[in-house]
């Protein structure tokens, strides 16, 4: 495992900066919290990305109700031109 993959599984697993400093032999904390910002980081894009997943249910959500809507609608109107299909060929059977 190299050096920035274990730091950065010590910061995940709750180990403090102060600790992984010394385990890491860094004179300096400093060099240490770089991995902290990338850990950080990383967490930033899994909430973007998670953002971006509910809009993505939101909208595919909010196109289903229109699509079945639109069906009710297309059924709707079929129906009424098989009754006025069915009433004018009523009209044949009847004499004015």
């Amino acid at each position: 495992m190299g050096r920035h993959t274990y730091a950065t599984t010590c910061i995940n697993s709750g180990i403090s900066i102060e600790v992984l400093a010394q385990m890491m032999g860094h004179t300096d904390i400093r060099t240490t919290q770089i991995y902290a910002k990338m850990v950080n980081k990383t967490v930033e894009n899994a909430y973007v990305f998670l953002d971006e997943i509910e809009f993505t249910k939101v909208f595919v959500n909010k196109m289903c109700e229109i699509i079945v809507m639109l069906c009710r609608l297309i059924i709707s109107i079929h129906n009424i031109n098989k009754k006025r299909d069915c009433l004018t060929s009523l009209d044949g059977l009847f004499f004015y």
